[in-house]
Order: structure tokens, then sequence, then C-alpha cells
């Protein structure tokens, strides 16, 4: 699954979701983007319990923290799919800011090596 979340909730984030093995213990999420005028990229691992930051330039080994990043980015993950269970693209606003979803792709080709850095 791939699919790109832009909201002004909590300041302008605009981020690229892409997941594979979605509901098993090996999934592995990559999101890219900016993230508080940033740009970045986290790889959190399920297969090899790694997790990764590209920041700045370099990346950092979070593996130390992997069950936070885990339990972060997957809940995230989670909470997009039964918001959107449809997968529909749009704007979804409320008295905090809104998101829109778009770039929506269900079961693309994702290889391997993007789940590494």
């Amino acid at each position: 699954m791939s699919f790109t979340v832009s909201s002004t909730i909590g300041g302008v984030t605009n981020l690229t979701y892409k997941a594979k093995n979605i509901g098993a213990n090996n999934l592995k999420l990559r999101i890219e983007g900016t993230a508080v005028g940033q740009n970045i990229t986290y790889i959190i691992n399920g297969e090899t319990q790694q997790a990764w930051i590209y920041a700045a330039g370099q990346w950092l080994d979070m593996s130390s923290t992997f069950s936070s990043y885990w339990s972060t980015w997957s809940e995230s993950l989670s909470g997009y799919q039964e918001s959107l269970s449809g997968w529909t693209s749009g704007t979804y606003t409320s008295p905090d800011g809104s998101v829109t979803i778009s770039n929506i792709q269900v079961d693309p080709t994702l290889d391997d090596s993007l789940f590494v850095h």
C-alpha cells in the first residue's frame, strides 16, 4: 500500500506512507516527506525489528528504541486504514485543520530495498 498524507494539523506535514505485509508482524514501513519544515525518512522494519531515520543528510539507527517507533507508526497506519476503510482520495476537515489523502495505491509492487537504509 502507498498513499500520501498532507496535514495542517499541528503544523504543515506532507508524508508518503509505503507499507508491505500489512496486518502481519513482519510489517515494513517507509514514511518520507516533510514534517515541521524538515525533509525526513523513517524506515520501520518489523521483520528485522530495526528503525532508521534519515534527517539532516544522515541515517540514524534508532533500533534500540524500535518498540516506540513500531507503536507510533504502525498505529498511525492502522488509524488511516480504519478511518479511510473505503480508501478514497479527498480532504477531511476538523476544527484543528485538514488532512488530504491522495495518491492511494493498493497492492503496489514495493521492493524490499525500500525498507532498508
